[in-house]
């Protein structure tokens, strides 16, 4: 025969209410399905507020009686609808920021095969051009909207992104230069410091037996 499902709450969605419900039934055996619910449950709780707390008022039922009304049922349904509602609010959300997620995602797979299939002298015109883009960025976002640049936390970020460079620039250099002439003058110390260390690591490749532009060869598979 069919089966007797009794449920100890409600789930935040219907439709695994409905298939509990459903289970009842086995072989084309009719069952039967009861669901015992409370007041306290967090679902009630959390998206019920008052107006749960307001029928147990209406009814003056006492904590330990039980409430069977249309009204009551209704009232738990509207509120399971709210958390469905909610939840398919969310959904959606996430929904957004994985598609903002998968456009990054593109992009960066558009550079990497950039990267991994340019000459290595293309490879190297990247890497600088990379190298500008940061130094833009860090001394835009240390310029106030007077066009003031925050000199010492310019020169701590670039400590961190650039450590070969950082000796070679003091708060001395920056001082009283806007915007545009900070750019510029930690551009060309980077830059500097940048061809100096693609140099050194050619020599030490001639002189392993290695062809040049080992720097840019490490970064893309063309040249390999």
């Amino acid at each position: 025969g069919g089966l007797y499902v009794m449920g100890t709450n409600r789930h935040e969605s219907s439709r695994v209410d409905q298939q509990l419900r459903g289970r009842s039934g086995r072989q084309g055996d009719p069952g039967t399905s009861r669901f015992f619910l409370s007041f306290e449950d967090d679902m009630f709780v959390i998206f019920g507020g008052d107006g749960l707390q307001n029928i147990l008022k209406t009814f003056r039922v006492s904590d330990d009686m039980p409430v069977e009304a249309p009204q009551v049922t209704k009232a738990l349904d509207n509120v399971q609808g709210a958390v469905e509602e909610k939840y398919r609010e969310i959904r959606e959300q996430i929904l957004q920021f994985d598609d903002v997620l998968d456009g990054q995602r593109k992009l960066a797979y558009v550079r990497r095969q950039e990267n991994l299939f340019a000459s290595p002298e293309k490879t190297v015109e990247i890497f600088s051009e990379y190298n500008k883009q940061t130094v833009a960025d860090i001394v835009k976002a240390q310029t106030d909207e007077e066009g003031s640049v925050n000199v010492e936390k310019v020169l701590e970020k670039i400590g961190q992104f650039f450590p070969p460079a950082a000796p070679f620039i003091t708060t001395g250099d920056l001082a009283g230069v806007d915007q545009e002439g900070v750019e510029a003058f930690i551009n060309v110390a980077v830059e500097e410091v940048f061809k100096q260390k693609v140099e050194e690591l050619d020599q030490k490749a001639v002189a392993e037996g290695r062809p040049p532009n080992s720097l840019a060869r490490s970064a893309n598979r063309g040249s390999r």
